[in-house]
């Protein structure tokens, strides 16, 4: 329950103001330093090596490891193999508390994606400016903003001599982006535990409950190929996969029926279409070189889940639709479709409890912080929340500051008063979960 003393949380937001400045500073210096996930492998290790420091002076006890020094980790059902993680080590550093209180982990990725062509930025993607009230880098909403917002909050509780009643777990893991999320895991197999987990990917400061699940596809498409000046004569593949398009949108269309009162991702959450078939990313159709008709077109996208549904049934009911609506079509009735699910981590669909004691907190911390109430509302993506909830008894809430679609894109930013807000509601959070006090 949160019966903490208010003169203590309100002297907490007032240092937190008057420290704003040396705050950014700090995110500032943890998003000048690239760790970035490279496909296979990644540059991590400086920035780590940044927090193992700022952590070890701060007096906490501090744990450097990689994923690959857990025992037998590759065999857990919650690995997925083929990265590397030489000089990429997860940093857990512990605020041992005196066991009046409640424990908390706050785990964060440090890895971001590349930055890409640095043209497209108007400024350096690592040198974390502020214009106009937003902070700029590649990293600065996903999500090592929110990882160093945190752990400077930690630095100022340490230095104005607060103490903390229950453990409060800082993990800054590796190899999160494009789907490996194996750094949480073996954080988790490394035994850190605690009675909840935030996880601050960029929420908008919603509370995100819960993750999709996603089935990623390849779908291949036939046609009769001829010279480009006897386009009657041939069938294009493009033209026939614009008609599974469509057949993507009518299941998509059915879905939206089923799905679209759903607690976390229906209309009342904010989704104005609650699961996605309709989406593909990538497409491959003829040839430049050739002026021919297309006589092959490939094309990927992402089937969606939610929590509470069978990942497997959604999937099965929708390779049957396709296959049987595509079979309509006179040309592919005689030349089938390849419809194949891609190699890629199983993406579950998980959620927690909306009336849990830290969901409960963190709505008030918002209230008290910002006036209004907070969204709750199942997180667009998959994060490292998923392998908490589903291997370990830990329950995770994704709450963070920034918006997801400012992700890997250049010019990303995040706004210099939502990084302060969410300071002021982790402190909250902290300060009525774990408990502090003043030594």
């Amino acid at each position: 329950m949160e019966n903490r003393n208010k003169n203590v949380i309100n002297e907490i937001w007032s240092l937190i103001d008057s420290e704003k400045e040396n705050l950014i500073n700090f995110i500032k210096d943890v998003l000048k330093i690239p760790s970035e996930t490279l496909g296979v492998g990644g540059n991590e290790l400086e920035a780590q090596k940044f927090l193992e420091s700022y952590f070890k002076n701060l007096g906490l006890e501090v744990d450097m490891f990689l994923p690959t020094d857990i025992k037998n980790i590759q065999e857990h059902p919650g690995w997925w193999p083929g990265d590397t993680y030489e000089n990429r080590p997860n940093i857990v550093a512990t605020w041992k508390g005196n066991g009046k209180g409640r424990s908390l982990i706050v785990n964060g990725h440090i890895d971001t994606v590349e930055a890409g062509p640095v043209e497209k930025w108007d400024t350096p993607p690592y040198s974390a400016i502020v214009k106009d009230g937003r902070l700029y880098a590649r990293g600065a909403a996903d999500m090592k903003g929110a990882v160093g917002a945190s752990a400077a909050l930690i630095g100022l509780l340490k230095k104005n001599k607060f103490s903390v009643c229950g453990d409060l777990i800082f993990e800054s893991v590796v190899a999160e982006e494009l789907g490996w999320l194996n750094g949480s895991l073996s954080c988790i197999l490394r035994g850190y535990t605690a009675d909840a987990a935030l996880v601050p990917e960029p929420t908008d400061l919603r509370i995100g409950l819960g993750t999709k699940g996603n089935t990623f596809y390849r779908l291949v498409v036939p046609g009769v190929g001829t010279h480009q000046s006897m386009w009657w004569e041939g069938v294009s593949a493009l033209d026939k996969l614009i008609k599974i398009k469509d057949i993507l949108k009518k299941f998509q269309d059915i879905r939206y029926k089923e799905c679209i009162d759903h607690d976390l991702y229906g209309l009342k959450a904010g989704y104005p279409i609650p699961v996605l078939v309709d989406d593909i990313y990538y497409l491959s159709v003829g040839s430049s070189n050739l002026f021919a008709v297309p006589n092959e077109a490939t094309a990927d996208f992402v089937v969606d889940a939610l929590p509470g549904e069978n990942m497997t049934e959604v999937t099965e009911r929708f390779e049957n639709f396709v296959k049987e609506e595509s079979l309509k079509d006179d040309f592919l009735s005689k030349n089938k479709i390849k419809l194949e699910k891609l190699k890629f981590r199983p993406i579950h669909p998980t959620s927690v409890k909306s009336d849990l004691e830290i969901v409960n907190v963190i709505e008030n911390g918002y209230k008290n912080v910002t006036g209004n109430d907070p969204l709750k509302y199942g997180f667009e993506s998959s994060c490292d929340a998923m392998i908490f909830n589903l291997y370990s008894s830990i329950p995770a809430i994704i709450f963070g500051p920034g918006k997801l679609e400012q992700a890997h894109r250049p010019n990303e930013y995040v706004e210099v008063e939502e990084v302060i807000d969410y300071i002021k509601i982790l402190a909250y959070l902290i300060f009525n979960h774990c408990g502090l006090e003043k030594q």
